[in-house]
């Protein structure tokens, strides 16, 4: 996966660790890995699916359920590119509009 994924990814699960109150140094303990290796988890580094499989299971997500979010999260930053939006003024009816 790409790094910028994986990060995405782990903010999602750090979120949801924060809402049910979990610290890193719990999901380290939980987990049995050493709070250094939860924080460079926590930075999206070195994590591999399995292990984000791992951290989602502890916070109560799924990893589609994180997919999802990440997926969700981009389609709200969709954005016409410059062409797009004269090509639509250009064209767009208003009179069908109502």
């Amino acid at each position: 996966m790409k790094q910028d994924l994986h990060r995405e990814l782990v903010a999602i699960v750090k979120a949801r660790a924060k809402t049910n109150g979990l610290t890193q140094a719990a999901l380290a303990k939980r987990l049995s890995v050493s709070l250094p290796t939860m924080k460079r988890w926590y930075q999206g580094d070195f994590v591999t699916l399995e292990n984000l499989k791992r951290l989602c299971d502890e916070v109560g997500l799924s990893l589609t359920e994180a997919f999802a979010t990440v997926e969700d999260a981009k389609s709200l930053n969709f954005q016409y590119t410059n062409e797009q939006e004269v090509f639509f003024a250009m064209n767009l009816d208003c009179e069908k509009l109502g």
